[in-house]
This record gives structure tokens, C-alpha cells and sequence, in this order.
């Protein structure tokens, strides 16, 4: 029992903290900001909806950078750096008086947001754990949910009872506070730094320890079959998972269920999210990650199978609650695979690219499936889509894991 009460823990508790904040008010919390954001400067939906593509866009850009700065400073100099980004966003919209300035803070708060987001504390969890890696990397990362769920909730509350100006400036504060407490107290980027070797490693000494700081390097990686193939299947991780969820209450509405009940599901599945993400980390630590790929697929099939019957209120339930479950995956999923293949010293240089194809995925996806709506006036032709791309994002996944092995003689160790 005790080896279950380290400091190992106390950093996904961190980590699970700081995707709270980053992904649940900058990204999970935006869709309440955008209601009255509309209200109050009479535009149209789509105008407003681009903040967040902007915001998008430059964590995009922003994973970029994370790799390199982390290399010149250290995951908790990222942490305060990119934080800082992130608040002054949030300061900035409050105080904003037009649309275009929203655009603008909103894109400096996406680039913060990729600096105290995915990229460190997946980065941190690889650092510190050998064994049950995914079950940290699940708990870790139901953070996202957690978050958008409490500071949407909290959001609500501060703009009926104050303004939304009011509740930008404590979002800012709160955001900014807990990520330097978190950075200059609780972060530590290596075990060492805590006189512990990464969880479930025995018996090696302290200067033999894999993944404080091996793996491959960006450079090599890039020249592989299985870097492409997991990049691959990275963006159709998340096209697929994310086309289905985004559109599943546009949908379900045109089989005249009311918005309402829709609504309400659409909420309550942020529970089995939650749920699933540390079981799908559970599952990765316990059975073999090729087993655990074809699991998802078989998944995702089922997803849609139920999404062709819609012929009960059960199956519109189950639709909401079993999409969710396979959405575990969008954030597990990229991120475990990756370490797993290409190991830790460069990971967080290598895990900004893959967000590239990840955030691709996010955003084409729904659009995909939309568009094909606006064209045949049915989703069913998206639904068939889905099932073969799901198909193939399980064979990439495979043979990215397969061939990777090949590649284990240019790993590099750096101090």
C-alpha cells in the first residue's frame, strides 16, 4: 500500500491540477464565455466561434516551441512562462471592446495553453513513471474533464452574479497563482530531484535508470516509417473520435429529439468520460498495447453500429454514453503510444509535432462529418466513413508500435 502514497502521485495529483485549469477554462469553458460573448456584442455565431479556432490555432503553433524552450529552461520555467500567456489572454478579455481584440488574446492564450497543458504533464508523468504509466496518464488527464465541468459551472455563476469581464479577471488569477504554487513547490521534473527513481523501476542504479533520459531523438524519428505511421494514426484518433462527438446532437436533433433531453445527456457524459480515461491507462498498463489498439476499434465500430440504430430513446442514451468511453482514447491514447515507441529525452519535442496531427484531427473532423450532412442531408454516409478510418487508425497504430522496435538501437541517452 505504500508505494502507492509516494511523491509519484502527488505529481499526477499536480498534473491533474494544471489540465484542470489549462484545457477547463481555456478551452472546455469557452463554450459559456460564447453565449454572452454573442449577447453582448451582437455578432453572429461564427464570429464568435472563431476565438476559439484562433485560441486553437496557436496552441498548434505553440506545441511547437514547448519541445525546444523546455530544452533551454526546465518543464517548471515553461510552466511560469506559458502561464503567464494564458492569464494575460484571460486579462486581456477582459478589457477587450471589439471582437478582433478577443481574437487576438484569445490566440496568446491558446499559445500559453500549449505550454501548461498535454505537452508537460504528459511529458511529467513519462519522466516519473516505468509502471502504470497509462493509469497515471488516465487520471491525469480525466483533469480536462473535471475541469470544464467545475469551471463551467463556476463560470455560470460569476456572470449572472457579477459580469463576464468580472469572471475573466478570476479566472486569471486563479489560473496564474496555482500554476506558480504548483511550479515552485510541487513540480519536479525528474525523480531524482526527489531522490526517487521513476515508479516501478528495480534495482538499477540511479544513473541507469531508463527514460530519465533516453529515447529518440526528433531528428531520427522523423526519418521513420513508424514516426509516420503513428502520426497518422494520431490525427485519425482524434478525426474520427471527435466527428462523432461534435456532431452526434446536430444528429440526434434531426430525428426530432428535443434539444433539451440532448443537452442533458451531452452533460451527464463528462461522468463516463472521466471514468473511462484512467480505465483505458489501466488496460494499457495491464495488457499488451497492440490488443489494447484493436480493443479501441472494435470499440468505435460498436459506436457507430449504435448510431445506425437510433430507434430508441435507450439507443440516443447509449449513443452519448459509449461515444464518450471511446473518447478516452483522444488524449490517452497519442499520448501513451508515443512514449512507448520513441521513449522520453525527446519527448516532449516529438509530442509537439504529433499535436500538429492531433489538433488537425480535432478540427477537420467535425467539419467533415458536417459537411457531408450539408451535402446528402444524412450523417449516415460519415457514420461508414468513420468505421473504415477507424480501421485503418488501428492498423497504423499497430504497425507504427511494430516497427518502432526496430528503432531501439538509435536511442540516446543526454544528462
Amino acid at each position: 500500500m505504500k508505494k502507492y502514497l509516494t511523491y509519484h502521485w502527488i505529481m499526477v495529483a499536480a498534473c491533474f491540477i494544471l489540465l484542470s485549469l489549462s484545457i477547463g477554462i481555456a478551452i472546455n469553458g469557452f463554450s459559456v464565455f460564447s453565449v454572452f460573448i454573442m449577447k453582448q456584442y451582437e455578432t453572429t455565431a461564427t464570429e464568435v466561434q472563431l476565438i476559439l479556432t484562433f485560441a486553437l490555432a496557436a496552441r498548434l503553433l505553440g506545441g511547437l516551441t514547448v519541445g525546444k524552450v523546455t530544452r533551454w529552461l526546465s518543464i517548471k520555467n515553461v510552466l511560469r512562462l506559458y502561464g503567464c500567456m494564458v492569464a494575460l489572454g484571460l486579462l486581456g478579455w477582459s478589457v477587450s471592446t471589439s471582437i478582433t481584440q478577443y481574437y487576438i488574446y484569445g490566440a496568446i492564450m491558446g499559445f500559453g495553453v500549449s505550454g501548461t497543458g498535454l505537452i508537460p504533464c504528459t511529458a511529467l508523468i513519462t519522466n516519473w513513471f516505468n509502471e502504470k504509466k497509462g493509469t497515471a496518464m488516465g487520471i491525469a488527464l480525466t483533469g480536462t474533464l473535471v475541469g470544464g465541468f467545475v469551471f463551467t459551472m463556476f463560470a455560470k455563476y460569476l456572470i449572472l452574479t457579477y459580469s463576464l469581464q468580472f469572471t475573466y479577471e478570476v479566472f486569471a488569477v486563479i489560473f496564474i497563482v496555482t500554476v506558480l504554487l504548483l511550479s515552485q513547490f510541487v513540480i519536479k521534473e525528474h525523480p531524482f530531484e526527489k531522490a526517487l527513481e521513476p515508479f516501478g523501476q528495480k534495482d538499477k542504479p540511479m544513473e541507469d535508470v531508463e527514460g530519465i533520459d533516453q529515447g529518440i531523438s526528433l531528428s531520427k524519428f522523423a526519418k521513420t516509417a513508424s514516426f509516420w505511421l503513428l502520426m497518422v494514426g494520431i490525427f485519425l484518433v482524434s478525426f474520427v473520435n471527435m466527428g462523432i462527438q461534435n456532431n452526434l446532437i446536430i444528429f440526434y436533433s434531426k430525428l426530432d429529439y428535443e434539444i433539451g433531453f440532448l443537452m442533458s445527456w451531452y452533460a451527464l457524459t463528462f461522468l463516463s468520460a472521466g471514468i473511462s480515461r484512467p480505465i483505458l491507462g489501466f488496460l494499457y498498463d495491464r495488457l499488451k498495447i497492440n490488443a489494447v489498439q484493436i480493443g479501441l476499434v472494435i470499440l468505435l465500430i460498436f459506436v457507430v453500429a449504435i448510431l445506425l440504430l437510433p430507434i430508441s430513446t435507450s439507443f440516443v442514451i447509449a449513443g452519448f454514453v459509449v461515444s464518450s468511453i471511446a473518447g478516452a482514447m483522444v488524449t490517452v491514447t497519442p499520448s501513451y503510444t508515443l512514449t512507448r515507441i520513441a521513449g522520453k529525452a525527446h519527448y516532449a519535442s516529438i509530442f509537439g509535432v504529433a499535436m500538429l496531427f492531433y489538433t488537425a484531427g480535432m478540427m477537420l473532423g467535425p467539419v467533415t462529418a458536417a459537411k457531408i450532412f450539408d451535402i446528402t442531408e444524412s450523417y449516415l454516409p460519415a457514420w461508414f466513413l468513420f468505421i473504415v478510418l477507424s480501421i485503418l487508425m488501428g492498423v497504423t497504430l499497430i504497425f507504427a508500435f511494430n516497427k518502432g522496435k526496430e528503432y531501439s538501437k538509435w536511442l540516446t541517452k543526454t544528462s
